[in-house]
């Protein structure tokens, strides 16, 4: 445990930056994490299922698979488990790409020589000059003769069946050019915490952190063709790579495993403890997503955020786009009429009850709406205690939809910083929502005949996901509302026509993982399925 000292200090910083308030969402987290813990053990034991040997041989020879592991002063024992997950993997067609980037370490050279020696897919190059983690993992890159390559850190462990999904993977997608899992923490007495149970690709949090992180396997291809892993980028060279190789990539292409495939080792050294183990890996991120921004033609800048993540700001790259105000308290046809009559270029629909920084909240909005490839916009609304009770939504659980993170505090960061970062959900409410006109008009605004009870928020932002536009929620655009319930307005009727129409989402929404149960509230769901 820190000293006194520290944890005062921590404190501090912590009320100057975020209020007493920020003090009270650590609290409440650090709760609700040893109850996630509590939850993913029994997870672990009645729900995790591995692949068996039978299921790996079953697949055949399949694509052969580069495994690129950069190497430098590791400690021999977490090197040794390293390499031992991938030769005991249960999918056998892989070649192991070792680069050292000349280790200190006189027990390194001889560990590694003893692994080449004994298995003939495994390569070991050590390099001359110590060159840091993209230099070496270049090296590594360019032993690769497989398909694909997954990265691996030197002192983390792939799961037994880490290949084998990604071979099955591939099997069922064949033109897929980038390929993740969902991943936890490894302490050194080898107990498994805090997962990472994540959403399909979001490309919007992909801008405030790197999703994609670990298992990931990328088409050696592609990888090759933007140029590898640049120089000066130390730290997030993983997530500049995805950045780079995304900007190539369409959305059927990039392809989420729901399974834990990769175990982080926690060491002190290591961003898996500590994401401020590596300042200069944050400023790195930072550049990396400035210069996706700009390699992707968006009014935007980059800043820091909570947690050392990152807070993407945009801008207008001429005149700030005009809004229109509409009040969202009443029927969608009389909102479709609404919309009709006005003259901005976004609507804005706001709960006429919501209060505070409103002007802020609402151009965060319109210049989120109105940037490329958006369908709609959403903020956060919170209630008098702090409690987030409105904004994003899951589609197909609870019945029809929840409230993502309802009852979650503002400070906490929910699901994947979720609750505190921008990024992608299937739907956001009808209490505050900022759509282009053009865009609100060419789907036809509101289904206001088969939703005229409810859901007709939810309905239009999956009709908008079907034509490939991004359903945005930012959390720094927050409002002052009521709570009106977990439950979202509906009828039996407006269910019905949901289901009926969405059938699909109740039992895949792309942003709601299915480790978690089907009440929304984001709980790990241990009970055994088949």
């Amino acid at each position: 445990m820190p000293p006194i000292s520290t944890l005062i200090q921590k404190a501090i910083a912590v009320v100057s930056t975020e209020g007493i308030g920020g003090i009270r969402g650590r609290l409440v987290s650090s709760s609700r994490r040893r109850r996630e813990n509590r939850l993913y053990r029994r997870w672990i034991r009645d729900r995790e299922r591995v692949a068996t040997q039978q299921d790996a041989d079953a697949l055949g020879s399949g694509p052969l698979i580069s495994i690129l592991l950069p190497v430098y002063d590791v400690e021999p024992q977490y090197l040794r488990s390293c390499i031992d997950s991938v030769i005991g993997q249960r999918y056998r067609n892989w070649e192991l790409c070792i680069a050292d980037d000349r280790s200190t370490r006189k027990d390194i050279a001889p560990l590694l020589g003893a692994y080449e020696a004994a298995d003939d897919r495994v390569k070991v190059i050590f390099r001359e000059e110590n060159g840091h983690i993209s230099a070496a993992s270049n090296t590594a890159l360019e032993m690769a003769s497989g398909e694909f390559c997954v990265l691996l850190d030197h002192d983390d462990l792939l799961a037994a069946d880490a290949l084998y999904w990604v071979a099955r993977t591939l099997n069922k997608h064949p033109e897929a050019g980038l390929i993740f899992s969902d991943e936890d923490l490894i302490d050194g007495s080898g107990r498994r915490f805090a997962p990472k149970f994540k959403p399909d690709l979001s490309r919007d949090l992909m801008l405030s952190l790197n999703q994609v992180t670990h298992l990931s396997a990328f088409r050696t291809e592609l990888i090759r063709d933007v140029g590898g892993f640049r120089i000066g980028y130390e730290g997030s060279q993983d997530h500049d790579l995805s950045l780079r190789i995304l900007e190539r990539l369409d959305d059927d292409k990039v392809i989420h495993i729901p399974r834990v495939l990769y175990h982080w080792r926690v060491l002190p050294s290591s961003v898996a403890s500590d994401l401020n183990a590596k300042p200069y890996a944050l400023d790195n991120a930072r550049r990396a997503i400035a210069d996706h921004l700009e390699r992707t033609s968006r009014a935007a800048t980059v800043e820091a955020a909570y947690g050392g993540l990152h807070r993407v700001r945009y801008s207008a790259s001429g005149d700030e786009p005009t809004f229109a105000l509409i009040h969202s308290d009443r029927g969608p046809a009389e909102l479709n009429d609404a919309a009709a009559a006005a003259k901005g270029e976004v609507l804005v629909f706001l709960d006429p009850s919501l209060r505070k920084n409103l002007p802020d909240a609402i151009r965060e909005l319109v210049l989120i709406a109105a940037a490329p490839g958006v369908g709609a916009a959403g903020g956060k609304i919170v209630d008098g205690k702090g409690r987030t009770v409105g904004g994003a939504l899951f589609a197909g659980v609870d019945g029809a939809a929840a409230i993502a993170h309802y009852g979650y505090y503002r400070h906490e960061p929910g699901n994947m910083f979720r609750n505190r970062l921008i990024g992608n959900f299937s739907a956001v409410s009808i209490r505050s929502m900022a759509i282009r006109r053009d865009v609100f008009l060419s789907v036809g605004g509101f289904d206001a005949e088969t939703f005229s009870t409810g859901l007709f928020d939810v309905d239009l932002c999956l009709r908008l996901g079907e034509r490939g536009l991004r359903i945005v929620h930012d959390p720094h655009a927050e409002f002052s509302g009521e709570d009106l319930g977990r439950m979202i307005s509906s009828t039996d009727d407006s269910i019905r026509a949901f289901e009926k129409r969405w059938g699909r989402f109740k039992y895949k929404d792309p942003f709601y993982n299915p480790a978690f149960d089907r009440s929304g509230r984001l709980d790990i769901d241990p009970t055994p399925r088949s």
